[in-house]
């Protein structure tokens, strides 16, 4: 049996789209000259129950507490601890929602997985050959809407398995919408190293608001990778919003490949004592008349660091595109840092595009007009950096979503260092 064979033969009892789908990914592993050794299953995982964990009781009852206090209302919810998908906390009622089964490529050892991602590999090959252990496979039909949350936690496994991660495959149909929101955040302070992939396939007209948040929490590192393809007039906007402990990479990549689809991506990040983030966003302009948004907010205090590297790249045939990319950060005290690196590349006329960056502290007339207005310094500084936030946030059409997003950052106010 050939190697194409044995995919196809894998995939035997998907649905066409999902072969489709798989054989386009193969494609890739065997030009990177490695291969791919996922599993799909319908069926819930041998080991997806807390009855069945090897955690105490009162370990189960803190992962409920925790699950509890982040669950969005109105959103079906799947639980990942520790990489693995927990099927009796999660809303698995979707026909169209499945979970991976998988393997590791390789054996695990400490910091393997920061070895692999420096590899020369594709990103998915690199993921693939990394220690994922589930995922989701989610599909909208068309001109249906769903609403989903993906809750990812962990706690340190042992000295010898320290990391974990996931890979997602998202397709949403034509005309059809996706509300995606993931928390990441452990459970408690580990030494971890959390890795996350996830595909996202738009068909024509479809639409996906897609938003991720980084708890607060002391993860070792977390490594983020999404790929996005848009179809004709359809419509991509995501946030992030990073606010945990340890080292936080988060790379964005997107194939805007149908004339008149819009890509946006916003990012909220509260920094403090040695956190770090390392943003890449890259928006691939490969249509007429498409457009595409990159917008930065950082507040960065202690000896935190914010690292921000956006491009847009534009293809000759690309015509009538309107691209743009803004940050503006403040940096509080000394020792905080934020570098910024905004790229654009043309190959074509006729398109607007725009780009801009800047990094300052808090003004200080505003700060002062606070104060003559019966505000106390610590109330003063916390208004000016809800409204540094402010009109990132309103660009959330979910309204319980970012009422929770906004309390969540304004507790964290506290914690930044002046």
């Amino acid at each position: 049996m050939t190697e194409q064979q044995r995919v196809d033969d894998m995939w035997s009892d998907s649905p066409s789209w999902l072969r489709e789908l798989s054989r386009s990914h193969h494609e890739g592993f065997r030009a990177a000259n490695t291969r791919s050794v996922w599993r799909y299953s319908r069926e819930p995982l041998a080991l997806s129950s807390l009855s069945q964990s090897h955690e105490t009781a009162s370990w189960s009852k803190a992962l409920l507490g925790w699950i509890d206090c982040h669950r969005i209302a109105g959103y079906d919810c799947y639980v990942f601890h520790n990489g693995q998908w927990f099927s009796d906390l999660s809303d698995a009622t979707d026909e169209h929602v499945y979970c991976w089964r998988a393997h590791p490529g390789l054996e695990n050892a400490n910091g393997a997985l920061s070895r692999q991602l420096a590899s020369p590999l594709s990103a998915m090959a690199q993921f693939d050959l990394s220690f994922v252990r589930d995922g989701l496979r989610i599909h909208v039909p068309d001109g249906q809407k769903r609403r989903i949350q993906i809750l990812t936690t962990g706690s340190e496994l042992s000295e010898s398995l320290n990391t974990c991660g996931l890979k997602h495959m998202i397709t949403v149909g034509k005309a059809a919408r996706l509300d995606l929101i993931e928390c990441h955040g452990p459970q408690v302070d580990c030494a971890m190293e959390l890795a996350q992939v996830v595909s996202i396939d738009l068909d024509d007209q479809a639409i996906c608001h897609h938003h991720r948040v980084y708890l607060a929490g002391d993860w070792d590192a977390v490594f983020m990778h999404d790929e996005c393809r848009l179809g004709e007039e359809s419509v991509y906007q995501g946030s992030r919003f990073v606010s945990c402990c340890g080292v936080v990479r988060d790379g964005f990549w997107s194939t805007i490949g149908g004339e008149a689809a819009h890509c946006q991506l916003n990012a909220l990040y509260l920094l403090h004592s040695d956190m770090q983030t390392h943003q890449f966003t890259q928006m691939n302009h490969q249509a007429p008349r498409s457009t595409s948004r990159q917008t930065y907010r950082a507040i960065a205090s202690g000896s935190a660091s914010v690292n921000i590297h956006g491009r847009v790249v534009i293809d000759q045939a690309a015509e009538m595109v309107d691209a743009n990319q803004q940050g503006k950060h403040l940096v509080l005290g000394s020792g905080a840092k934020v570098n910024t690196l905004p790229e654009i590349e043309v190959y074509t006329d006729n398109v607007s595009c725009a780009h801009g960056a800047c990094v300052g502290q808090i003004d200080a007339d505003a700060l002062y007009y606070c104060q003559s207005r019966g505000l106390d310094l610590d109330q003063s500084r916390k208004l000016l950096m809800t409204s540094h936030f402010e009109s990132t946030l309103m660009m959330i059409e979910c309204l319980t979503f970012r009422a929770w997003l906004k309390s969540m950052s304004e507790a964290l106010f506290d914690l930044i260092e002046h």
